[in-house]
């Protein structure tokens, strides 16, 4: 599926968007600036240049513990519970070093050290919750046929941005100073928003229905009354329920539903009825077989 083949289909657009708005809560978050120019920014708390770079270390240090740290919460709180504190967890961060990065106090020590701990805790809200979650979450949007050109494109926002964000840093710090992190807060509390109304959870959800919730609610399903009537044989020929399939996984109307098993109405049970009377029928006929073999070594006095 191609990109405008995406963005003509609503429900895909509006999935797209959303994917858009988690990659760019990473970048637009102030992330870059933080990471290139670390040793800068700890020049300006005071430190010298070689404590400078031992706290760009201490950076890198936290970004591996909470990477780690974020493997198991991902299983344990999803994927928007973290996303949202870490976005949030940043905007807060940024508001705080927007004011003690001001020039007017960094003569001040413990304003310095604060300076140092709000930084380090920005890195860890970004790591926990966009720097992970952005990765992953495209691919569990979208079905196969749309996924690959979701996630490349998806991709070109966020490299786009990571570029824009970089070269735009310094010349703007130049001219504004510390309200630089200011911009990055509103851009996070602005994604914070759209992301809290517009994405679904989706851990250990099938897509049909992580779509279902990208569709205008006039065309949304009832997924568990669908799922009982795809238990039903027999009883959906006549449904206009079963005839729509709005749950497709390409957010067209007419595509059939996948249950959570992965299979579609009763077929792979008769398959399977089928199959267990084949085995069942095999495992007669090898028995008569050998119970025929066993009597005539028997009746030829041939010892079994």
């Amino acid at each position: 599926m191609s990109f405008l083949q995406i963005m003509r289909n609503t429900t895909l657009r509006k999935a797209l968007f959303v994917s858009f708005a988690v990659h760019l809560s990473l970048q637009l978050g102030g992330v870059i600036p933080v990471l290139y120019f670390s040793t800068h920014l700890f020049n300006r708390t005071g430190m010298k240049n070689s404590e400078s770079a031992y706290a760009s270390l201490g950076i890198g240090f936290v970004k591996i513990i909470m990477n780690l740290f974020s493997m198991f919460a991902l299983e344990k709180f999803g994927r928007r519970f973290p996303l949202l504190i870490g976005i949030g967890g940043q905007a807060v961060m940024l508001i705080l070093l927007t004011t003690t990065m001001h020039d007017n106090f960094m003569s001040n020590p413990t304003v310095q050290t604060l300076a140092i701990v709000f930084t380090i805790t920005f890195i860890a809200f970004n790591t926990f919750g966009p720097a992970t979650i952005c990765f992953m979450i495209t691919a569990e949007l979208f079905q196969e046929n749309a996924r690959p050109t979701a996630v490349s494109v998806s991709f070109v926002v966020n490299f786009t941005a990571n570029f824009i964000v970089g070269m735009t840093f310094l010349p703007l710090m130049a001219v504004i100073g510390s309200y630089i992190f200011l911009i990055y807060a509103v851009f996070s509390i602005m994604l914070f928003i759209y992301i809290f109304i517009n994405l679904p959870e989706t851990r250990d959800r099938p897509i049909e229905e992580i779509v279902n919730e990208f569709r205008p609610k006039s065309e949304r399903v009832d997924m568990a009354k669908l799922y009982e009537m795809r238990n039903k044989p027999g009883e959906n020929a006549d449904n206009p329920l079963m005839e729509k399939g709005t749950a497709a996984t390409d957010g067209s109307p007419s595509a059939p539903l996948r249950t959570k098993s992965g299979v579609d109405g009763d077929g792979p049970r008769e398959r399977t009825d089928s199959n267990t009377s084949s085995m069942r029928s095999r495992s007669g006929s090898s028995a008569d077989r050998r119970y025929s073999l066993h009597r005539r070594m028997s009746l030829q006095g041939t010892p079994c």
